[in-house]
């Protein structure tokens, strides 16, 4: 188990429980473990049963509990060290201190129950360690298990390998503070809860670390999570507060999906996760300020299917790997400043980016409802989507690297844009895509070595691609009706031939029978084995042949003196550039 980190000048609670903290001080060790005395609490328990102070031992099997039912509402029950088998049903307005949560333990003892059930209201529950509660038939298990409570305190506890660590259900105005949600499922679970505070935790080595579930307004201060699959992740869950958290080493930082809304990120640190720093997906008004992305796979995205969800409020001092975050929304003629670590333009117009290094992001540009702007001169390498184009239209894409992303050039829903002259290779999946796009010019691109296709288009017809190379496994796809060539016209083509045509395909094995002009005439159309399901391309790209160069030996008798001149004839089939020495 880590240690917590030191934070110094972080948030700090005005609200704890002061002077439940100091009682428990009082109560470090047995004063007299024989003597039925009990000076910690109102009643004692130890794994042998249970007293209040001057009284006889109350022998149980499950003393806890036992204890609970003999007390009334407003007294404290302090809990030995040792290890306690039992299901525990906290009924009355109660307060259970466990001597510390390293000695403390308590397992349940029935497969399907939660270990601690919190049944009303004002319960302070403090120093135990839980475990145990992952569940035969049922799998919706609790170390601590608040069921519609108000005003609960559950801290200084470590909830260990189960279903839910601490789980907050239908329940508001709750703190949770200093546990440690280690190895559960999910760590700290709020679902349809509200107005809690969730301070000073670490959720460690859980699939989810923090997860909302239908969550408002609850406040999240200092907490750590670390090596979960997900630090914290937020479901269908607005107008929470995330502040002065740390979200390292997990697979993703900070997810949010579902109609997440509403919600504000204020000085969180996230670094090191193995798939993304902070992803909203599905989600729309969030707010993020202060924010420090470093070090993860991806460090920060944002993805929607609707205007709406690509509304967000970022400042520029959020940062990626030490770069400040552009994200523009409802802009008009602009350029995105050359210091730039993640662009975002969303509902914008005439914005240009230009000379710009973007990487390790979903993606490396972002256009969203964006019109007759540009993207020009960026080095978007390693992203998850290199240039990301959504229902954006009118844009020219020109002179961009996007290399060694899992997509490189990806428009989405976006129409009669211009992409010239761009280079997509290597890339994990497609060096260019387009889904449900129509109408835009794909001309004097470079796409070879990417794994998955070339180019691959799905739902899009009436896009012209013309005089692009592409060298791929799988060159390209289509299920649309696109246009694959232009009529021939003389000019330079990607290749250096001499005529434009259709584009230069690398498993092309046609030649130029009629008229020389180096573009295929038979077989014709070309259709990456079948993958263009209609036509094809009609004019493909041949290198030129290697010339033939056909030398006779000078005439005898051969001076062969040095210094003498030599006379050679040279008959070359084609037109080349020779340089002699």
């Amino acid at each position: 188990m880590n240690a917590r980190r030191s934070n110094p000048g972080r948030w700090r609670s005005t609200t704890v429980l002061i002077a439940f903290a100091a009682m428990l001080a009082i109560c470090t060790s047995p004063a007299l473990v024989s003597a039925l005395t009990c000076d910690c609490g109102d009643i004692c328990v130890n794994t042998s049963g249970w007293w209040r102070d001057g009284s006889a031992l109350n022998g149980s099997g499950t003393p806890i509990q036992t204890a609970i039912n003999a007390a009334s509402d407003g007294e404290t029950i302090y809990v030995w060290n040792g290890s306690y088998t039992e299901d525990v049903n906290v009924n009355k307005r109660l307060t259970l201190v466990g001597e510390s949560a390293d000695v403390v333990t308590v397992t349940n003892s029935t497969a399907d129950h939660h270990v601690f059930a919190v049944t009303e209201d004002y319960v302070n529950i403090s120093g135990f360690t839980v475990t145990g509660a992952i569940g035969v038939t049922n799998s919706y298990l609790s170390g601590i298990y608040l069921d519609g409570r108000q005003h609960c305190n559950i801290s200084n506890n470590i909830a260990l390998g189960n279903h839910y660590g601490i789980y907050i259900d239908y329940s508001s105005n709750n703190t949770i503070l200093n546990n440690t949600a280690e190895s559960n499922h999910y760590g700290i679970f709020p679902r349809h809860s509200s107005n809690n505070t969730i301070l000073n935790n670490i959720a460690e080595s859980n699939n989810r670390g923090i997860y909302l579930f239908n969550s408002s307004i609850n406040k999240f201060l200092n907490n750590i999570a670390n090596s979960n699959s997900y630090g914290t992740y937020l479901h269908s869950s607005s107008s929470n507060t995330f502040a002065d958290n740390t979200f390292s080493s997990n697979g993703y930082g900070i997810r949010l999906k579902f109609s997440s809304d509403k919600n504000t990120f204020l000085n969180n640190i996230v670094d090191s996760n193995t798939n993304f720093g902070i992803y909203l997906t599905s989600s729309g008004s969030n707010t993020l300020l202060n924010n420090t992305m470093s070090g993860n796979k991806y460090n920060f995205g944002v993805d929607g299917t609707s205007l709406s969800e690509y509304i967000q409020t970022i400042y520029t001092n959020n940062t990626v790997d030490e770069k400040p975050i552009y994200y523009w929304v409802d802009h008009q003629d602009g350029q995105i400043p050359t210091d730039a670590g993640y662009v975002g333009v969303v509902n914008s117009t005439n914005i240009t980016a230009v000379n710009l290094t973007l990487t390790d992001n979903m993606q490396g540009v972002l256009f969203a409802y964006t019109e007759n702007s540009r993207i020009e001169n960026v080095t978007a390498n390693s992203n998850f989507r290199g240039i990301y184009l959504d229902s954006s239209n009118n844009n020219t894409i020109l002179n961009n690297d996007a290399d060694s992303n899992i997509r490189g050039i990806y428009l989405d829903s976006s129409n009669n844009n211009l992409l010239l002259n761009n280079t997509a290779d290597s890339n994990d999946e497609y060096g260019i895509y387009l889904t449900s796009s129509v109408n835009n010019t794909i001309q004097e691109n470079t796409a070879d070595s990417n794994n998955n296709y070339g180019i691959y288009l799905t739902s899009s017809s009436s896009n012209t691609i013309y005089n692009n190379h592409f060298n791929n496994t799988n060159n390209a796809y289509d299920t649309g009706n696109n246009i694959w060539n232009i009529t021939p016209t003389e000019g330079t083509n990607i290749i250096g031939g001499s005529w434009l045509g259709g584009n230069y395909w690398s498993d092309y094995a046609g030649n130029d029978t009629e008229d020389g002009d180096g573009l295929g005439d038979v077989p014709i159309p070309y259709n990456s084995s079948g993958n263009i399901v209609n036509g094809g391309d009609y004019r493909p790209l041949l290198n030129p042949p290697e010339p033939n160069i056909t030398s006779s030996a000078p005439e005898s008798p051969v001076n062969d003196a040095y210094g003498t001149w030599q006379t050679f004839n040279v008959t070359v089939d084609q037109t080349v550039n020779v340089t002699w020495y």
